[in-house]
């Protein structure tokens, strides 16, 4: 084992923390001096004491797991500074997962107020917890309709930077060391996931207009992909997305809703629309009296009102799914038959082959799965789309990376930019991995054998022994 991490516990301990005890015997803790005062000014309150919110705060086992943590960080710490390993972590790569952390935290709508974030409630959540955020003099950003098209600028204009420093930098750090471990003395793992890269979107059919998500995909098939000039210039599957709600279509989409109507094509926005013609407040003879219900909350709020939050709703509606995914726990909502073809071994490694596998790489360039019920005797164009039965849903799913052994072996006469790819994408996949398996706690003993530990804390030291033992067992 190469690196020595010359830490010590004590070192780290003192630093973060502000009381540890030096016994499990409270009478022998090392209190401050204030700790026999009062906390308010009350008589006989047995927690009256700052004796006791000590206590609270210096819990054997609570200590010790954050000074482990420390540790790990103080790890991570090391590699991000050391000259010799000053790739470690890509600057951006961190910065996009530090912003798409935040991004993840506020997109469930916990923050949302009639489909619109307000980042003052957010703020409000974590000074409540003691992180300082700074906004500026226009103040946070309100009524903020999250799309999937958002940016982290989009979406918030406070700063976060100690929160970020504190808690979310922390936890990209903890599991990026976790897939340093796995990339180093687990290589062959990595390759063993299947994992797949992909890029897909779900269009499912409404039900009161069949037919039309079948008619949307078919063209955009045509114009998109099955072609060497797509509408967008790249053939995106979130401008499908933007067709299909059919608002907030991008002049750079390529395609206009009049083009859409001409076709014969209603989109979920068009369907909001013809509901709202068939309600008349004015005369309950003409009006729908449930789409009225649907659309003013049970009379709750104006017609106006119910219209807005149905459009904001639906601007808020994703149908992509993108990334790395493993084979043991990835795309698990999928229709299992899909799932398997994407994670089926019949693909070809060897861009130059031309043996026939599940894929097909279309005029636009991208490389997409076909469906096994078209694959024999239809065109390309038939073949990209995947429908599922069941919840009348049409997919199209590129493919981006094929994960096996093989195509990360290391050989010795790889150039040093397939070694490179190679290295990105296993430590990528590598990330994904780490909150598998035992993974995090066999990563854990690796740092803690390889550091250079001193325990001057009994507390840290019996928390360690307990749940990582083989940190203290002989190598054989």
């Amino acid at each position: 084992m190469s690196n020595k991490f010359v830490l010590s516990i004590l070192s780290v301990a003192s630093i973060t923390l502000l009381l540890t005890s030096c016994n499990s015997s409270s009478s022998k803790k090392n209190y401050p001096t204030n700790a026999s005062d009062k906390i308010v000014d009350v008589n006989d309150n047995p927690y009256n004491s700052y004796e006791k919110f000590y206590d609270a705060v210096n819990n054997g086992d609570t200590v010790a797991s954050k000074v482990l943590d420390k540790i790990l960080l103080g790890i991570a710490d090391e590699k991000m500074n050391d000259t010799t390993t000053a790739d470690w972590i890509d600057p951006d790569w961190l910065k996009e997962q530090e912003e798409q952390y935040l991004i993840d935290a506020v997109s469930s709508g916990t923050y949302d107020k009639d489909y619109k974030f307000n980042e003052e409630k957010y703020v409000a959540s974590l000074t409540k917890n003691l992180y300082n955020v700074t906004c500026p003099a226009e103040g946070a950003n309100k009524d903020y309709v999250i799309t999937s098209d958002s940016t982290y600028a989009d979406i918030f204009k406070c700063d976060y930077s100690e929160y970020i420093e504190k808690v979310v930098k922390p936890s990209i750090l903890k599991k990026r060391l976790i897939s340093d471990y796995i990339y180093n003395e687990s290589y062959s793992s990595i390759g063993s996931t299947n994992a797949r890269k992909v890029k897909l979107i779900a269009i499912s059919d409404s039900t009161d207009k069949p037919g039309m998500a079948a008619k949307l995909v078919k063209y955009f098939v045509k114009n998109y992909i099955d072609t060497e000039t797509p509408l967008d210039g790249e053939g995106n599957l979130e401008v499908l997305g933007r067709l299909w709600r059919g608002i907030d279509i991008k002049e750079s989409d390529g395609t206009t809703l009049d083009t859409l109507h001409t076709l014969g094509i209603t989109t979920l926005n068009d369907k909001i629309d013809e509901d709202v013609t068939k309600i008349d407040l004015s005369d309950k003879d003409k009006t729908d009296l449930n789409l009225e219900s649907k659309y003013t909350g049970s009379y709750t709020y104006s017609l106006a009102k119910g219209i807005e939050l149905a459009r904001n709703s639906l601007r808020k509606e994703d149908y992509i799914t993108e990334g790395y995914y493993l084979k043991s726990n990835g795309l698990s909502s999928l229709p299992s038959e899909l799932k398997s073809r994407i994670f089926t071994s019949n693909y070809n490694i060897d861009s130059s082959s031309t043996k026939k596998d599940v894929t097909v790489t279309m005029k636009n360039g991208k490389r997409y799965l076909t469906s096994p019920l078209t694959e024999s005797n239809s065109t390309d164009a038939d073949s990209v789309v995947y429908y599922d039965s069941s919840s009348k849903t049409y997919y199209i799913v590129e493919i981006n990376d094929v994960i096996t052994n093989s195509a990360l072996e290391r050989k010795s006469d790889d150039s040093e930019e397939v070694a490179a790819s190679k290295k990105a994408r296993a430590l990528e996949v590598a990330y994904e991995m780490t909150t598998t398996s035992n993974y995090e706690k066999n990563s854990t003993v690796y740092y803690l054998k390889n550091a250079k530990l001193s325990y001057h804390d009994e507390d840290v030291y019996n928390y360690i022994k307990t749940n990582y033992p083989d940190v203290f067992e002989e190598d054989k």
